[in-house]
């Protein structure tokens, strides 16, 4: 709660990177709540970053969890995985489409053009699914992305910037698929792209690495060792209690033979030290740029025994250190709140550059989100979601 709660205070105060850089106001992009671990549960059965993202999700701040979840858990591409499973199994009769619109797609979609999915179900599933002896033909995974998306309205949807990327991350999937097979000309084949969707892009593609990579505006939850290399403004390192942050001591078990691992073994690789986590603590902490916060909590979701002060947190040892839970940093002022630009994104060449002018979000849409971009329908259909976006704003 009291994370959640300065996070909610401190965005909209000015910042700046360095001396002589513009000001502008604190986004929830600028924060980050890292800790040891955000998987392991608690006692309430919750995972750990359970009380800080649920705190975060009741003050209405968006947040992204890095804590190595699937891509799937998103529902925009479980839908789409979904329909691609379902035409594999052969052609799809009213009765299971509509089935599977109800609950699988109109909840990602809602704004779903129902006779249209029809449509793309019944066509898509004679092509796939085409008789023996007919003439081999080419298909495409992304032409069948395309028509979905089209007809479930994505252009007129006026989704945020989250689900974009996470259709964008789908789309990537299915151009990996197609560095591969030129085309799918077969229903054997069909069903190997399903499988790569429901077994190597379960695993291949990590959703938190995605996220800390393009920084989507949103409080970034995480583990330490994800955001290594990373630096944002305000950073609150949290769990840092005993047996937590720095975690309880742990002995290597592999089934290997114990003397060939000896080696290795005796110089501390494979088993966690004090040494190992301060060093660990010690990223965390020069994650921060300005703003820097060392928490733990004396009682934790459904604990019985009060937590003692971490080891490391009592190390810290500084004139300049606050202790006072209720005192905000000195020298607050307002600003409006504005994103900082992302450079990776940033147009490069002359027609890049030519592209960027003539409709930004358009050129992110293709170049940040990585949706694909070739095709005049994938095209006008990008061109069409950016619109939106321009009409919305």
């Amino acid at each position: 709660e009291w994370v959640a709660d300065r996070i909610r205070a401190l965005i909209g105060t000015e910042y700046r990177r360095g001396p002589g850089s513009p000001a502008r106001g604190l986004v929830a992009a600028d924060f980050a709540i890292l800790m040891r671990s955000t998987k392991s549960e608690e006692q309430d059965g919750n995972p750990r970053h359970a009380a800080f993202s649920n705190a975060l999700r009741a003050r209405d701040i968006d947040f992204t969890l890095s804590a190595g979840g699937s891509v799937f858990d998103r529902p925009a591409v479980n839908a789409l995985r979904e329909v691609f499973s379902a035409l594999e199994q052969g052609p799809v009769d009213r009765n299971q489409a509509d089935a599977l619109i109800s609950q699988q797609v109109r909840p990602a979609y809602p704004r779903v053009n129902v006779r249209r999915t029809y449509d793309v179900l019944a066509d898509w599933g004679r092509r796939i699914h085409q008789a023996p002896g007919a003439a081999r033909q080419r298909l495409f995974p992304q032409a069948l992305l395309i028509d979905l998306l089209e007809a479930f309205d994505v252009a007129n949807s006026s989704f945020d910037e989250n689900v974009m990327r996470d259709i964008g991350l789908f789309s990537r999937m299915l151009q990996d698929v197609e560095s591969v097979y030129l085309s799918v000309d077969s229903t054997h084949r069909f069903r190997s792209v399903v499988r790569f969707l429901q077994q190597v892009a379960e695993r291949g593609y990590d959703v938190s690495t995605e996220d800390v990579i393009t920084r989507p505006n949103a409080v970034t939850v995480s583990t330490v060792h994800q955001v290594k290399g990373l630096e944002f403004p305000v950073v609150f390192v949290v769990d840092v209690v005993p047996g937590r942050f720095p975690t309880k001591r742990k002995t290597f078990e592999c089934a290997l033979p114990e003397d060939l691992m000896a080696t290795a073994l005796q110089k501390g690789a494979y088993e966690n030290s004090v040494a190992a986590e301060a060093r660990l603590f010690y990223t965390a902490l020069t994650r921060a740029e300005r703003f820097l916060y060392v928490t733990g909590a004396a009682l934790l979701p459904n604990g019985k025994q009060q937590k003692r002060q971490s080891t490391f947190a009592a190390g810290l040892l500084d004139d300049e250190l606050c202790s006072d839970p209720d005192v905000m940093p000195e020298g607050l002022t307002a600003a409006p709140p504005r994103q900082e630009a992302d450079e990776g994104t940033l147009p490069t060449s002359f027609s890049d550059i030519k592209y960027y002018l003539s409709c930004p979000m358009d050129y992110r849409f293709r170049k940040s989100f990585r949706l694909q971009s070739s095709g005049a329908r994938a095209i006008r259909l990008w061109a069409r979601c950016a619109r939106g976006y321009r009409e919305a704003a």
